[in-house]
């Protein structure tokens, strides 16, 4: 194959998968349902904030993030699942931001049904409210849409204006394309395939 290329014996053989699965770890399927999907991106997600949450430690600091009782933000926030689960393991006071109008109406929705209490679901525009922000958080996550042109402005703008509280933690979501190591506040990087988690802590 090296050297012939790939043999096309089937109409198939041309037709590329759009999926790219890296991240959730599913097996290799013709068809997924979207439930499966969610519940995987889900899945995977909790089990990043677990590992954070059982004694993670800093690779330049060794600190630890111990998520009772801290102060939160979710940017892009989209469903809500993070905050769900940062609320499930003990902050408690948390900020989600989420300007899609359906969206901002379901996570409102779940909060009132979880019973989440001292949680904020403000619906607007990221870059406004980081504009106005002078509030510090133990823990920000931010999963941007990947298309975002603008993507490399939300650490700049968080760091400049120290909204990373003191031995708190930035997370940001992304892919491949973007390379944050020479960035103010970096600290290290996990990769996962397609999707990338880079770690910012305060000045």
């Amino acid at each position: 194959l090296s050297e012939e290329g790939q043999i096309i014996e089937n109409p198939k053989d041309i037709i590329k998968d759009p999926y790219i699965l890296e991240f959730l770890g599913l097996p290799e399927l013709h068809q997924y349902s979207e439930s499966d999907l969610e519940q995987e991106i889900i899945n995977k997600l909790e089990h990043f904030l677990l590992e954070l949450g059982h004694g993670f430690a800093f690779v330049a600091r060794q600190n630890r993030i111990s998520f009772e009782g801290i102060t939160t933000l979710d940017l892009f926030a989209g469903t809500g699942s993070i905050s769900y689960e940062l609320a499930s393991r003990g902050a408690n006071d948390l900020t989600i931001i989420e300007k899609d109008v359906a969206m901002h109406t379901f996570i409102k929705k779940n909060v009132e049904l979880l019973g989440i209490e001292n949680c904020k679901v403000l619906k607007m525009d990221i870059f406004n409210f980081l504009k106005t922000c002078t509030q510090q958080y133990n823990f920000i996550f931010a999963g941007p849409p990947y298309a975002l042109g603008s993507i490399d402005e939300i650490p700049k703008i968080i760091t400049s204006k120290n909204l990373i509280a003191e031995n708190g933690l930035f997370v940001l979501e992304h892919t491949p394309r973007n390379n944050y190591e020479k960035f103010e506040g970096f600290s290290f990087v996990r990769n996962y395939g397609s999707t990338l988690f880079t770690f910012f802590v305060s000045k």
